[in-house]
Formats: structure tokens, sequence, C-alpha cells
């Protein structure tokens, strides 16, 4: 029940946002991405290859789905603003089940890289 309600309270805040324009505009007549993380510079996803890595196999995912990797630029490009969605939506890492977790100012970084179109 509280995940759910964590939950719903979370899509609550991203769809205020998304309603008054989000976007980029930092508020100081520039662009929120003028700044935007680099792939190297994005620390969360050092968490995320604990499962979703293409090395890792079978049990060694954790349940991790196979084609959904973050441990090559390509690979977390493509994956990365489902990530962002999942971290967002407290659904990664999976909270409780392992030690696995990010930081405040990790998930801020992982989910302005994916916002900002994944810079290399």
């Amino acid at each position: 029940m509280q995940r759910t309600a964590r939950a719903i309270g979370i899509l609550s805040a991203a769809l205020a946002v998304m309603a008054c324009g989000g976007g980029d505009d930092d508020g100081n007549g520039g662009d929120r991405c003028d700044d935007a993380p680099t792939f190297a510079e994005v620390s969360a996803l050092q968490v995320c290859v604990n499962c979703h890595s293409s090395s890792k196999m079978g049990d060694d995912r954790t349940g991790a789905p196979g084609d959904v990797n973050f441990d090559t630029y390509d690979a977390a490009a493509q994956n990365a603003q489902r990530g962002a969605n999942q971290v967002a939506f407290g659904l990664m890492p999976p909270p409780g089940e392992f030690e696995f977790s990010l930081t405040p100012a990790q998930r801020e970084t992982l989910e302005k890289w994916a916002e900002c179109g994944a810079p290399r």
C-alpha cells in the first residue's frame, strides 16, 4: 500500500511538472540541458550495472530483463528514459530486496541525463 501511495505521489508530481511546461528552461533564461551530465558522469549507472550488465547472465542478473543494460553508452542511452522513470517511481533499484540504493544526487543526475537526451 505504501509503495502504491508513493508511486501515485510521484506520478502526480511528474504530471504537474509536465502540465506546467516542465521543459528545459532553468528559470534564469538558460537551458536546463546546457550543463547536462555525460554518460561518464552518471554515477547511478554504476549501481544499475550490478544487475543490468550485458556481461551478466541468468541468476547473476537477479531478474533484470536481458535487453535492459547500462554498461555501454549505446545500451544506456537506449534505456535512459525507461531507467530514469523506474528510478523516479521508486521501482529501481528494487526497494528492500538488495543492498543497492541511489543518493538523491545520483537520482537527479540520472533524471537530468535522460531528460537531456543522454549526452555521450
